[in-house]
């Protein structure tokens, strides 16, 4: 009897080993092992910052909005996940239809000095112009948007996150990753191998150049005030970078944040920047960071126990100075119902804010902080 159990339990050892093997085998990753900044070191945790209080100022827009500038026309432009380009009064959110792209989830937003709007699309990979139509007295139709890049190197974009143009008309534009697309984000932070880009895109010329390759898991992208560089959030490496328009890194100007950046806006006040976190770092994630076969195994998990996104209201307020970045978080408190949070753009001492549109809920809000003196401190 010893013996018969003996060999039963040797045979179920075999077979659990031979299925762990079988799932880190086939695993749909290849994890790179790495070390993430100790999180309790950060010092940029939002627990220690100041309160500011959001508001809505609608609730109205016809899909999530996300990516946000402003117009010469002093419009706030937003990029909406129904593939729609609106511009609001940013007194009273009154909004206009601007622009369209039928099947596309617009995210990145950004707007030349000839008024002419640039938008990425999330899902499709491409990005889109929409030129304004001389003023008349009829109401305008919504723009249709041109496609101006699609590809790179004869391969088509995919999970194209922002996009910045500086005055003379380059555009600066970030994927995600190269291998996989918005649903499979949960693959691509365990995985850590980094295949996010950072493309340039000379519209008089046309021409389009791969500037950064292996970036992880990039996300938003602004100029920087001086005009020579354009920062750029990796979501999960925990930091924005500083490149030169040529591509050469210049630096980390904010590292271990307290969670996955998302867009990054550049104030009206000179040296000032806005970024968002989308959720909390997670602990599991970061503490085996380093051992790829456990993640691995974590890939596996069904969906409902997976590690994920949860609502995260903080902001990170950066500020250039004399001996660098100061790195500064506020607590946001909002609505009861209020999600993490996309892009925060500051104009006239006001923040304007979007949701993040995490888990497929739509939200068509947009918030507001009216507060000078809490901003300022």
């Amino acid at each position: 009897m010893l013996r018969s159990m003996l060999k039963f339990g040797a045979g179920f050892v075999f077979l659990v080993a031979l299925g762990l093997g079988g799932l880190v085998a086939f695993a749909p990753i290849n994890p790179v092992s790495w070390s993430p900044p100790d999180a309790k070191q950060s010092p940029s945790r939002c627990e220690n910052g100041p309160v500011l209080h959001a508001s809505l100022l609608t609730s109205k827009l016809a899909g999530t909005p996300d990516g946000l500038d402003f117009g010469k026309d002093g419009k706030l432009y937003a990029a909406l996940s129904t593939g729609k380009v609106v511009a609001i009064d940013p007194q009273t959110g009154l909004f206009t239809q601007f622009g369209t792209v039928p099947r596309a989830r617009l995210t990145g937003l950004s707007i030349g000095g000839d008024g002419t709007v640039y938008a990425t699309d999330e899902v499709g990979g491409a990005v889109y112009a929409f030129a304004p139509s001389a003023p008349t007295n009829i109401a305008p139709k919504p723009i249709s948007g041109q496609k101006i890049l699609s590809s790179l190197n004869g391969k088509p974009l995919q999970w194209t996150n922002d996009v910045a143009v500086t005055p003379d008309g380059t555009l600066f534009v970030t994927t995600s990753s190269q291998r996989r697309n918005l649903d499979e984000f949960y693959q691509e932070v365990l995985e850590h191998s980094g295949s996010g880009l950072l493309i340039r895109l000379n519209l008089e010329d046309q021409t389009t150049k791969s500037l950064q390759s292996a970036l992880e898991m990039t996300n938003g992208v602004a100029l920087s005030h001086d005009g020579n560089a354009v920062l750029v959030a990796e979501s999960s490496a925990y930091r924005v970078s500083r490149f030169g328009f040529n591509g050469g890194k210049e630096g980390e100007v904010a590292s271990n944040l307290p969670g996955f950046p998302g867009n990054i806006r550049r104030s009206d006040k000179s040296g000032r920047y806005w970024l968002t976190l989308l959720s909390p770092r997670n602990g599991l994630v970061d503490r085996l960071a380093g051992n790829p076969m456990a993640r691995r195994l974590l890939v596996w998990l069904p969906e409902s126990v997976r590690p994920k996104p949860t609502p995260f209201h903080c902001l990170i307020r950066l500020t250039e100075t004399s001996t660098g970045m100061l790195v500064q978080s506020f607590r946001i408190q909002g609505p009861k119902d209020m999600p993490s949070l996309s892009t925060a753009i500051e104009r006239d001492g006001r923040l304007y804010i979007t949701p993040a549109g995490l888990g497929g809920v739509e939200r068509g809000d947009l918030y507001l902080i009216d507060d000078t003196k809490g901003i300022d401190q």
